[in-house]
């Protein structure tokens, strides 16, 4: 029956014959099966499987890690610091003075500087000298004359009320996971865990010109017998003939703006008196003008508005005639003492990356003038710093291993002041290394020179034990890629 229908489709019956061809294709399909599980079982086995977030042996710097790059790079520069303290100390050997350490050859500039300002204080302060005596000698306004009645009496010449002025005040590497393939893939993806990359990556060094100053300093004040050791800039000041104008210049002009000051309480009501008459000159010179239109009804008003007018005139010449010179020669005295208080600012300014003037001047002064004058010069200046980060990667072996290198150059002279003349100077590069293990947190660090003496790397012999085992596994699949290739070739 089929689908509730009688089933009449014929029987055929089979003979010997029939039977054994049918049992043949029944084994063969059996085979067939038999040969693809076996296939499939080999696959499986030989894969790799694939895994998600996994290690992959790689040291990753953020973007402002490597702390250990500078670091090694200063300890250089301070290793080329030694080594310019004992060349200057073997060259000055026994040689007594006063030694000045500079990182700024443009020492000719302050000749040239010094000059101008000694000789611009000095002329400035020549012109302000003169000026209190003329400004208190100056009169104000009319002696023994009769003010016209308008105003009060004037203050007497160095009457309270004059005062002094007021002062102006990592790169991250990625590693990628082996993927799932064939058994000749997993073989070759072993042997990819057999090598080691190396990332070499520059670290940002920074530093200042008196460091290197600093350091030197520092090294020669401990080693240099009969030398007294001072840095540019950091020192006290004594007997500087620039400093001295420029305290006698500040000195002047205090004296001026305080005479100054009391010129103007001298002169402001005498000239607020000039002002008053004038305003009842123009005043009656109007009525003048209004009487001659109305005369008839006021015949005499004429000639008394004509004698006060010159009256008026009269006591306003006279004022005018005091209070225009001496507001002249107060108009002298603020010009002078501005242009005063100008070059007094100007030489306190530093212009652009230069020093200011007035410091220029001084630091020339040191070295050829007073009883604590310099006797020698180095010059010191950092050619050269520089920082380089090696990161190790090796999935078998110390991928935790980093490598900090650091190169310096510096530049020395030694200059005599008294003759000018350059009496020794070199280079010096040091170089050092610093070798740090993430894993155990031990360091190492030595000049680059003899790196040779530092230890072999701890895991180095584990990791050729690794290296070894992974060549076995991958030829031992390879073997196995071999066989399963036969085996699918020859059914």
């Amino acid at each position: 029956m089929v689908d509730g229908k009688a089933d009449t489709t014929p029987t055929v019956v089979l003979d010997d014959e029939g039977k054994a061809l049918q049992l043949a294709a029944e084994k063969a399909k059996y085979r067939q099966a038999i040969a693809a599980a076996n296939q499939a079982a080999s696959a499986s086995l030989l894969d790799f499987p694939t895994v998600q977030d996994a290690p992959t042996g790689t040291v990753t710097l953020g973007e402002k890690a490597g702390a250990f790059g500078p670091w090694i790079a200063h300890r250089t520069l301070e290793a080329a610091a030694t080594a310019v303290r004992d060349a200057v100390v073997a060259h000055l050997a026994g040689t007594p003075g006063r030694l000045l350490v500079v990182d700024d050859r443009a020492l000719l500039a302050g000749a040239a500087t010094a000059e101008l300002v000694l000789h611009r204080l000095a002329g400035l302060t020549a012109r302000l000298n003169p000026l209190p005596a003329l400004l208190d000698g100056t009169p104000a306004g009319p002696t023994g004359a009769a003010s016209g009645g308008v105003g009060a009496a004037i203050p007497a010449e160095g009457a309270e009320g004059g005062g002094e002025g007021m002062e102006d005040v990592s790169e991250e590497t990625k590693a990628a996971a082996p993927t799932a393939g064939g058994t000749l893939d997993a073989a070759l993806n072993l042997l990819s865990l057999v090598r080691t990359d190396y990332t070499l990556t520059a670290a940002t060094v920074s530093t200042s010109p008196s460091e290197l100053a600093t350091l030197i300093a520092a090294a020669l004040a401990g080693a240099a017998a009969g030398l007294s050791i001072e840095v540019d800039g950091f020192t006290a000041v004594a007997g500087s003939p620039s400093l001295a104008a420029a305290d006698d210049l500040a000195r002047a002009r205090d004296a001026a703006r305080a005479a100054l000051a009391r010129l103007e309480i001298r002169l402001s009501p005498v000239e607020a008196e000039v002002t008053t008459l004038r305003a009842r000159l123009r005043h009656l010179e109007d009525s003048l003008e209004t009487w001659a239109l109305t005369k008839d009804a006021t015949p005499g008003g004429g000639e008394l508005l004509r004698a006060r007018i010159e009256q008026l005139s009269t006591n306003a010449s006279e004022q005018a005639a005091v209070a225009d010179p001496a507001r002249s020669v107060a108009d002298h005295a603020a010009a002078l003492l501005t242009e005063a208080e100008t070059v007094l600012a100007a030489l306190l300014q530093p212009a652009g990356d230069a020093d200011p003037p007035l410091l220029t001047a001084v630091r020339w002064e040191r070295l050829t003038t007073g009883p604590r004058r310099v006797d020698h010069v180095l010059y010191v200046g950092t050619d050269q710093l520089a920082a380089d980060t090696v990161t190790r990667r090796s999935v078998l072996g110390t991928s935790g291993r980093l490598t900090f290198l650091g190169a310096a150059t510096v530049s020395w002279l030694l200059l005599d002041p008294c003759t000018g003349a350059v009496r020794a100077g070199g280079t010096q590069a040091p170089g050092k290394r610093l070798r740090f293990d993430l894993e155990s947190g031990n360091s190492d660090v030595a000049d680059l020179a003899d790196a040779g003496v530092l230890d072999n790397d701890p895991l180095a012999r584990a990791e050729k034990v690794a290296t070894a085992a992974v060549l076995l596994v991958a030829a031992f699949l390879g073997i196995l890629a071999v066989v399963a290739a036969l085996r699918l070739v020859l059914g």
